[in-house]
């Protein structure tokens, strides 16, 4: 019996060995992407994980997807840890991998790594107003969890139905110290230009109330940042060089993509949201970009602290 039994502890363990040293496929959750489509014309298709799917602007391709090009289409797609920009015809296979396709393509150029940034909100710490009132919210449609690099930004929101006049008040968040306020009857107001521009290294709070009759009928918080000084410069050259190359091809689709990646790694979610709505525009809606355009705008649609 005792012979028995370690015949077959000796089995076990050597099939937990054999087990052990093959390598186990990752979850689909874990296998990281390598490539992104910067640029796409015409129809192509990717089998990923067993599912075939269209190609579109932005999609995210992964080490062992099989992709294929029709007739008369064309793909660009960028590696993201090789920088490795590869231009493929129509009729074309390959198979990616981690920092290149296989087979190669012709047309290989070495461009910058692309980052692909989480959207988030760059505010911190908190913003209290006395004497808390519940108010329909306003809809803003600038500087709300973002960043900008304007000193003297435009504040915009969207009409309020039954309003009169809106109140704008702009708060330095750290020390809730009111800077300034105007009342206008538009849906948007200019920077004053009798005031400080904003100090690089801030955050910014600023409070806009719907009038109708003398009462307030909604309320809107929303924050901002202003990048500190070395970074703004660095941002504001980078942002021109992008801006320049644009001005001179506006249907330069991987340079305006590109650039749109640059500004939500800096969290400059309003110039975003801007240059999405031209790529919008120049292509057909991209199912893969919706979602990253989506979290802007539902991330600008946040209330930034409690007032």
């Amino acid at each position: 019996m005792k012979n028995n039994a370690a015949k077959i502890a000796l089995r076990f363990a050597a099939i937990f060995l054999i087990f052990s040293m093959i390598p186990l496929p990752a979850a689909a959750g874990e296998r990281a992407y390598s490539a992104i489509v910067m640029d796409v014309n015409g129809k192509a298709f990717v089998l990923h994980a067993t599912v075939k799917k269209a190609i579109d602007l932005g999609c995210l391709l992964y080490s062992g997807d099989s992709v294929e090009t029709t007739q008369g289409a064309s793909v660009i797609i960028t590696y993201l840890e090789s920088g490795q920009e590869e231009t493929w015809p129509g009729g074309a296979k390959f198979v990616v991998d981690k920092n290149g396709s296989n087979p190669a393509p012709a047309k290989i150029n070495k461009r910058d790594r692309i980052i692909l940034p989480q959207i988030s909100s760059p505010q911190k710490g908190s913003f209290t107003l006395r004497g808390r009132t519940e108010y329909a919210d306003l809809k803003v449609e600038s500087l709300s969890n973002t960043s900008t690099i304007e000193e003297r930004p435009e504040f915009r929101w969207s009409p309020q139905k039954s309003a009169k006049k809106y109140r704008i008040r702009l708060y330095l968040s750290s020390q809730n110290e009111l800077l300034w306020q105007r009342t206008t009857k538009d849906e948007e107001l200019s920077f004053p230009s009798d005031v400080s521009p904003l100090n690089p290294g801030d955050r910014y709070t600023w409070v806009i109330e719907a009038f109708d009759d003398g009462n307030v009928v909604a309320k809107k918080s929303s924050c901002f940042n202003l990048p500190p000084n070395t970074e703004l410069a660095e941002i504001k050259i980078e942002a021109d060089s992008y801006l320049k190359q644009l001005d001179a091809d506006s249907s330069d689709t991987m340079t305006r993509f590109r650039y749109i990646l640059f500004l939500e790694e800096h969290r400059i979610y309003d110039e975003a949201l801007k240059q999405y709505g031209i790529l919008q525009k120049q292509h057909r809606e991209s199912e893969s970009l919706k979602d990253r355009r989506t979290n802007i705008i539902e991330l600008r649609s946040m209330t930034c602290q409690s007032y």
